[in-house]
């Protein structure tokens, strides 16, 4: 069920109107509201700029420094240092965590399977595609292909000869 969505206007004097119930508000009010499950939109009175994130942003660091302390230190020196590529990073995981959550809330019960509920934190990507059910030989192909490779990069001959184990034994004779 969609939470019902109240409109406010900020106005120069700093004052909130709701919109929808003809009053003023106050911070604490907006956060009733939100507590209660409304969502709201709040927008500046003369420019109409989306004051939402700004407004909840403030009630969490002036009456709740406790939930602000949920946002990892380390996170915010990377949101501080992010480019353009980190930052739509940033926006994605938090979008798909936000999403999963919801969905938990939702629907499987979490102690199901992890296969019941990573379709949750992974939309469109899981289950992941599998070429081997259509072809069974893929797989055995692939290792060939990957033995074949690691191959090209080992030495040949045993790996006693190898420098880096004469180098290790001659390491260990020191020692003694």
């Amino acid at each position: 069920m969609p939470a019902e969505t109240v409109e406010i206007r900020r106005y120069p004097n700093r004052r909130f109107y709701d919109r929808s119930r003809s009053r003023y508000v106050t911070l604490e009010d907006i956060e009733e509201m939100v507590v209660g499950g409304q969502t709201i939109v709040i927008e500046d009175s003369k420019t109409g700029e989306d004051l939402t994130r700004q407004v909840l942003t403030q009630i969490l660091l002036e009456g709740h420094p406790d939930k602000m302390a949920l946002i990892p230190v380390a996170m915010l020196h990377s949101i501080l240092r992010a480019n353009d590529t980190v930052l739509e990073f940033w926006r994605e995981y938090l979008r798909r965590s936000l999403t999963a959550l919801e969905s938990l809330q939702r629907g499987p019960i979490p102690f199901a399977s992890p296969m019941e509920w990573m379709p949750s934190f992974f939309p469109g990507m899981w289950p992941p595609q599998r070429n081997t059910e259509e072809n069974p030989d893929a797989v055995a192909r692939r290792l060939a292909e990957l033995e074949e490779r690691l191959g090209r990069l080992e030495p040949r001959g045993d790996l006693q000869d190898s420098p880096r184990s004469a180098r290790s034994r001659s390491s260990r004779s020191k020692k003694k």
